[in-house]
């Protein structure tokens, strides 16, 4: 059989791929490897049907005899690790997905898949540069901007964290949660005014949101307006009753207004539960000391400590906390 009449055979069994032939195309490559056992794209392709039909042992075949063949196929590599993904076997998954960026590296997706399970195994570092390779390849991949924006806010690089979520914007200006981490980036980085404007643009696309109107009354208490963040936060409150995280917010508040009673009638059963919240023991220890509880307030702060999930923000906080406890002493 001719080469032309093989790229032929492979041209037919794509058209039938894309149909969603399957069965075709399945006899197509199989002809095509009868006559040529070396053609590693059908037995990628192959691979790739396999596994949508779930017959994960056979996509591993197929798809290892494809590398086998040509070690430098990325789109091989690549379709073998999201299988062996699949499958939990995710260290010979990474393994294939690094060998798919290297041999493609102008592949965002193989990037960004390489990315993705390295965040997972808790390798942040090395998945903040697969990030950074994927958006090489493509500067307006929206998911590993954010990705990469949300790994530099934990890391408390809030410049590059605010820069990424402002990139995210670019591209779809109306995703919330991404007007709510800029809002809150801005905030902790004192960009106060580009905080106001994030947060009241958010509202005008979402007016029934809580959480926005819960940031809002953050912000006008940063900006000393605290008559205008109470009417904020009252908002939030009417729009989602018994919220905690809006709770701890109307007690920051109440802190800042001078109302140490009411604030700690509101925290007291955040304070007390089984897992304390993280918001509600930093808004405690600001006042702690004036109320003579700063005993308890350090008891709470030291088992906030001993938590393992919190991010380099927010073990800043807690020492910050600490710090306004014992210097009451």
């Amino acid at each position: 059989m001719t080469e032309a009449h093989i790229e032929q055979l492979m041209q037919q069994a794509d058209d039938a791929l894309e149909k969603g032939d399957l069965s075709t195309a399945m006899k197509l490559y199989h002809d095509v490897l009868a006559q040529d056992p070396m053609q590693d794209e059908a037995y990628t392709l192959m691979g790739a049907v396999y596994g949508e039909q779930g017959n994960v042992a056979k996509a591993v075949e197929s798809l290892t005899k494809a590398v086998e063949i040509n070690p430098a196929n990325a789109n091989a590599w690549l379709t073998l690790g999201l299988v062996q993904q699949q499958t939990g076997d995710e260290a010979q998954a990474l393994d294939s997905f690094r060998n798919a960026a290297r041999n493609d590296p102008n592949d965002a997706t193989a990037h960004f898949t390489l990315a993705n399970l390295l965040l997972k195994q808790g390798q942040t570092e090395q998945a903040l540069e697969s990030y950074k390779n994927t958006l090489r390849c493509d500067p307006k991949h929206t998911k590993a901007l954010y990705t990469a924006a949300c790994i530099f806010k934990d890391k408390g690089d809030l410049e590059n964290a605010a820069k990424g979520f402002n990139a995210v914007l670019q591209n779809t200006p109306d995703d919330l949660d991404t007007h709510r981490r800029l809002a809150t980036t801005l905030l902790q980085l004192n960009r106060v005014d580009e905080a106001m404007d994030t947060v009241t643009s958010a509202i005008q696309k979402y007016p029934d949101d809580a959480w926005l109107y819960a940031r809002l009354a953050t912000v006008r208490a940063v900006q000393g307006h605290l008559v205008e963040a109470m009417a904020a936060i009252d908002q939030a409150r009417e729009l989602e009753p018994g919220n905690e995280d809006i709770e701890q917010r109307y007690a920051d508040i109440l802190v800042k207004r001078g109302d140490y009673d009411k604030a700690l009638e509101t925290l007291r059963p955040m304070l007390e539960s089984d897992e304390p919240l993280y918001g509600a023991i930093i808004t405690f220890a600001q006042f702690a000391r004036d109320v003579n509880m700063a005993d308890e307030a350090k008891l709470l702060i030291e088992r906030l400590q001993q938590q393992p999930e919190l991010s380099t923000a927010q073990r800043q906080n807690i020492e910050q906390a600490l710090d306004w406890v014992t210097s009451a002493k």
